[in-house]
């Protein structure tokens, strides 16, 4: 359960400053603006760890099925 802890962590983190620096380099070129939203970089952290940590999970039990 750990393992899995620290993968979700290290995509949410991964996603959150992606996500949030994209929305950050699209708002300085194309808006002029410079706006950083935390709230978009969590989104994207959130669904990002969620998804990757399941298919890790996911992928980890049917290795376990095959095994017995």
């Amino acid at each position: 359960m750990k393992k899995y802890l620290i993968i979700y962590l290290a995509v949410f983190l991964i996603g959150f400053i992606v996500w949030s620096g994209l929305y950050y380099v699209y708002t300085a070129s194309i808006l002029g603006v410079a706006k950083f939203r935390i709230d978009y970089g969590i989104r994207a952290g959130l669904v990002l760890g969620i998804s990757i940590t399941g298919l890790i999970y996911w992928r980890d039990l049917e290795d376990k099925e095959k095994g017995d």
